[in-house]
């Protein structure tokens, strides 16, 4: 059997799992639950062992490649690969692992073996940028102190609306909302913000593009544009790039192409009155390729 790796892109909703040959060819892949540490840190180990048991067929992997949400801490990074070894079957407990987080991954994904900017929107948002040989990096702190732009934010900020419409006697928010998620009225709505998954949650924002107009949502959604447009000129200033390449990845662009036009207008905008020229791009890369140039790095 040819050599090949394992690449695991583990987000807070989904884990994908591909093996490549080392040409970069796929080979096969897997799909299980979310792998973010913060959400569940046994149940992400879990997903991330099946997902390599998975893929590991016959001949063991040179190497596996994961690129985890939430592990970017040490402690919670050290912690997560020791509960997965520890369910790795014994042969497979050889194989060196290399753990990033998945911004680092898409990173790869994205720039391959260049640098520029990258953005994250989706269930949750961050920014990452090589400058001098370091990582520079923005936002990424989750939806209770951050996430600009995100899904999940948008979505928050809805349900925030809905409730304060409601409790001043406008019901037709607060119905709408209510009658998405199949509850009885927006009081209901503390068990689908407090228990279910976020995806479940972050899944609403789709609705609040198609009842922006209708709705009076516009507000919301320029908010968080310009919260996200401003962490990415927080960014630039950071960096030594006077024309920054500025590539966005993540479901709420990459699948709405609105929204994205939107953020792109709002960045170029406010980096040009700062004085930088930049380029605003939607990336098409799947994050799991990102582990081709990783294992090339560190372990080829």
């Amino acid at each position: 059997m040819e050599a090949y790796i394992i690449v695991i892109d583990g987000g807070g909703t989904k884990t994908k799992g591909r093996a490549y040959d080392l040409s970069g060819n796929l080979l096969r892949e897997h799909v299980d639950g979310f792998a973010n540490p913060m959400v569940d840190i046994d149940l992400s180990a879990d997903h991330l062992s099946d997902t390599v048991e998975a893929l590991a067929v016959e001949e063991l992997p040179k190497a596996i490649v994961m690129g985890v949400a939430g592990s970017l801490q040490k402690r919670t990074g050290d912690l997560l690969l020791d509960s997965v070894k520890l369910r790795l079957k014994s042969d497979l407990k050889k194989v060196e692992i290399i753990l990033v987080d998945d911004l680092t991954l898409s990173y790869y994904a994205v720039f391959k073996r260049e640098s520029g900017i990258l953005g994250l929107v989706g269930t949750g948002s961050a920014l990452l940028a090589e400058s001098d040989s370091k990582w520079v990096r923005m936002g990424g702190f989750g939806h209770i102190l951050g996430d600009e732009g995100s899904g999940y934010v948008l979505a928050v900020e809805t349900v925030k609306e809905a409730i304060w419409r409601n409790d001043r006697g406008d019901e037709q928010l607060a119905n709408r909302v209510a009658d998405y998620f199949g509850i009885d009225d927006i009081e209901a709505i503390k068990d689908v913000v407090y228990r279910a998954p976020k995806s479940e949650l972050a899944a609403l924002s789709k609705k609040v593009f198609e009842w922006e107009r209708e709705a009076g949502l516009t507000h919301i959604i320029e908010g968080q544009i310009k919260a996200f447009s401003e962490l990415v000129l927080a960014l630039v200033k950071r960096t030594s790039k006077e024309k920054p390449e500025i590539k966005l990845i993540g479901g709420m662009v990459q699948n709405n192409p609105g929204y994205f036009n939107r953020i792109r207008e709002a960045v170029v905008s406010l980096l040009a009155s700062s004085g930088y020229i930049c380029t605003v791009t939607c990336a098409e890369a799947d994050a799991c390729e990102g582990g081709l140039y990783l294992y090339e790095k560190y372990v080829k």
